[in-house]
């Protein structure tokens, strides 16, 4: 599958525009980086300690996302064919939600309400302006209420809404939401290939090359912050990155699909139900995530000590090296219905 992901490499891509998606992301971070004392009054409001679920010390900029939008949108319309036109109205349709991210970045302030209503926006523009929406779950009972139009728009902009906010809930250690949406893009790539859908892997690969760039000043030292407009804007297009998947590709197990997104799917729901039980608000920001709970368990019993230099990027690299797990087995088994669900049941 490697050897197919190289030939479509070269059928869909050239070094040129490799280094270009890249390049745009990385200097563009390092440009944010670099003039961080212009802005950091305005761009790392509510980091440094300040936020209750802030885990770092350093006001550090949070406007990571710019750089890997821009990139995005460069790279697409830079290299535009008529082919992949699904893809521009994509980044077109997350606008919205990109636009309400920054704004709270910028320290504008937009309520979590408020971003999510801003993400179904975009979602239902996507199905405006593509036509296209989920059809199927490989869930029996959902499958037959997805034949009714209605329900299946409304499933799918609830679906694609659902993961913007999940990929913002992880984003809480240096490296892992641009970790978990390398991986899981990289993962969407593989299947792509394995189905021939080169849309898939188009728009998979500049998701990655694009989110890459912007991790090596992530990752580890946090230099620079996704944000809100990055975490929430990654998400909206790896949830439609998923249901293009799923929609194109029949042979494509819906299930392998939610096994990528595992980590952020998991730890929504956990944090769901944790809030739920408490009487919180499913909004309500907190440090109880899980990789707030590995960073913490890291200090105590491994470090001996409070040093977020160190268990920062440590519990995000612990958590990277795990999702290649689910990572693998949709890969492996991106068209079988019970293993892929067994599995994801399991973990």
């Amino acid at each position: 599958m490697l050897n197919q992901l190289t030939i479509a490499y070269h059928q869909n891509f050239s070094a040129e525009y490799f280094l270009f998606v890249v390049g745009t992301a990385f200097l563009t971070s390092l440009f944010i980086y670099m003039t961080r004392n212009i802005h950091l009054k305005r761009t790392a409001r509510g980091h440094a300690g300040s936020a209750v679920q802030s885990c770092h010390d350093n006001p550090t900029p949070r406007i990571g996302g710019v750089a890997v939008m821009l990139s995005l949108i460069l790279g697409i319309f830079w290299s535009y064919d008529s082919a992949y036109q699904t893809i521009a109205i994509l980044l077109v349709s997350a606008l919205p939600i990109f636009a309400a991210g920054l704004s709270e970045d910028l320290s504008w302030h937009v309520s979590p309400r408020g971003r999510l209503v801003a993400a179904a926006m975009s979602a239902a523009l996507m199905v405006a302006l593509s036509g296209i929406w989920l059809h199927r779950a490989d869930v029996p009972i959902i499958d037959q209420l997805l034949t009714f139009a209605p329900f299946a728009i409304v499933f799918s902009i609830f679906a694609a809404t659902g993961m913007s906010h999940a990929l913002n809930l992880i984003d809480g250690v240096n490296g892992l939401a641009s970790g978990t949406a390398i991986i899981t893009a990289i993962a969407f790539a593989l299947i792509g290939t394995a189905v021939g859908d080169n849309l898939i892997v188009v728009l998979a690969l500049t998701i990655a090359f694009a989110t890459f760039g912007f991790f090596v000043l992530n990752f580890p030292f946090g230099k620079i912050f996704l944000g809100d407009a990055g975490a929430y804007t990654l998400g909206y297009l790896l949830g439609w990155t998923a249901i293009l998947l799923v929609v194109r590709n029949p042979d494509v197990s819906a299930w392998a699909v939610l096994l990528m997104l595992f980590w952020p799917l998991a730890d929504t729901l956990h944090a769901i139900g944790r809030r739920w039980t408490q009487k919180q608000s499913a909004v309500e920001a907190d440090s109880y995530h899980m990789h707030h709970v590995i960073m913490r368990a890291l200090e105590t019993h491994v470090l001996k000590q409070e040093n977020r230099s160190v268990s920062n990027p440590l519990s995000s690299a612990l958590i990277l090296t795990f999702l290649l797990i689910p990572a693998s087995l949709s890969v492996l088994y991106y068209d079988q219905v019970p293993q892929t669900a067994l599995a994801f049941c399991l973990l």
